[in-house]
């Protein structure tokens, strides 16, 4: 009798490239599982406890364990996934290539109780030849990046939690300020100038670069080329378009056909030096490195290639910032109102150099080897409550 071999991945488009490539493999055949898109999220405050639901300086700081629960929606999905892990002799996890995708997977293994070995298949990309060498080439003992992952998700779940109520309780206003490492320290990026935008060649091709230049090339939203990059690399003509840190997309099939618009812009058509000034894809570009923003002489080598969050929260979080009336999304700059705001925050939310501690921190955990990690993690964990503990003791200081 043959062993079950199950496949777990993301997206549908995720899916069909995985069956196209293991239609043309040999022996037994897994079955391959979508679960549609992320099926976990970080817990409310009130899934902690009921009163913290309310919001009362005598709480702060709340620094409670990480904790995660199915997103509204999903039941039917996870018991789905549940019954065919299951019924499986061997599951195989194939995520995006990203801390958040292989995090959510790995939080449904747990979520059903499966504590079997697990192997992850690379789908950097989802072209046929590079997936066949994945499968026949699997990674192991990757739950570290996993816990990792859950824990920079709480860490900045408890930043923006605290800084959030800090900000509104201590400031006495009647409506919620909200703070986080990434909003609040985007603040600082306005108003959008030359000496914000940092040029890179062509060879580090990635994300922001082709959002900017499809912005100025064929007035398509930074929304849309994301969705846009996303089809392209599920159909196999580029390399994963979200990885966060350094990293170039490649293009893997020069099809100028179904995505024409993109495959220009590979070739420099929207590029900043040869199209009309448009201060949102300036902007975009400057996020990719947060340098001018580092104050620290000494740890601005370090920021080069640092970006400010990912290419997909950039945009969540900027449409905040101009939906709360912070930013002037015509000037791109801050408003009277953005102003007073960022005036107000510590300089720990503020200055890029937080950014750069953060992500070299995150790296080192992710990097850390076997022995050493339960030890750097307890370290981060720490390093992050202390800082939630000193952001609210200078936001209550005023």
């Amino acid at each position: 009798m043959q062993s079950v071999i199950l496949v777990i991945t993301a997206t549908p488009g995720m899916a069909h490239a995985l069956r196209l490539a293991l239609s043309s493999t040999s022996g037994n055949k897994p079955k391959v599982l979508a679960t549609g898109g992320a099926l976990f999220r970080h817990c409310s405050p009130k899934e902690y406890h009921l009163k913290w639901d309310k919001w009362r300086t005598e709480d702060l700081p709340l620094l409670p364990e990480p904790r995660f629960r199915p997103r509204p929606g999903t039941t039917e999905k996870i018991r789905e996934c549940k019954t065919a892990i299951a019924r499986s002799d061997r599951v195989i996890l194939a995520p995006p290539p990203d801390p958040a995708g292989l995090m959510d997977l790995q939080l449904l293994l747990d979520f059903v109780g499966f504590d079997g070995d697990v192997t992850v298949w690379d789908t950097t990309s989802l072209r046929d030849a590079d997936l066949a060498r994945s499968i026949a080439h699997p990674r192991k003992d990757v739950t570290h990046w996993a816990q990792t992952e859950q824990l920079r998700v709480h860490a900045d779940w408890l930043i923006g939690l605290n800084g959030s109520r800090a900000m509104t309780l201590f400031g006495r206003v009647s409506t919620a300020i909200p703070v986080g490492r990434v909003l609040s320290a985007m603040l600082s990026t306005f108003p959008v100038n030359d000496a914000s935008v940092f040029r890179q060649s062509e060879s580090e091709m990635d994300t922001a670069i082709l959002q900017a230049r499809m912005l100025r090339e064929f007035n398509h939203s930074p929304e849309d080329t994301l969705m846009l990059l996303s089809r392209a690399w599920e159909s196999g003509h580029i390399t994963y378009p979200f990885i966060n840190g350094p990293g170039k997309i490649t293009l893997l099939r020069k099809d100028p056909g179904r995505f024409g618009s993109l495959y220009a812009a590979f070739q420099g058509e929207g590029s900043r030096e040869n199209s009309p000034s448009d201060l949102l894809a300036d902007w975009l570009e400057s996020l990719r490195d947060v340098t001018p923003w580092v104050q620290d002489p000494s740890l601005k080598l370090s920021a080069r290639h640092v970006q400010l969050g990912s290419a997909r929260g950039r945009m969540n979080h900027f449409a905040q910032l101009v939906k709360n009336e912070w930013v002037d999304r015509s000037a791109m700059k801050l408003t009277p109102l953005g102003q007073k705001i960022h005036q107000k925050l510590p300089e720990s939310l503020t200055d890029m150099g937080m950014t750069v501690l953060w992500a070299q921190a995150l790296d080192s955990l992710a990097r850390s080897e076997k022995n050493a990690f339960e030890s750097q993690l307890l370290a981060f964990r720490s390093w992050a409550d202390k800082y939630v503990v000193d952001l609210v003791s200078l936001l209550g200081k005023g």
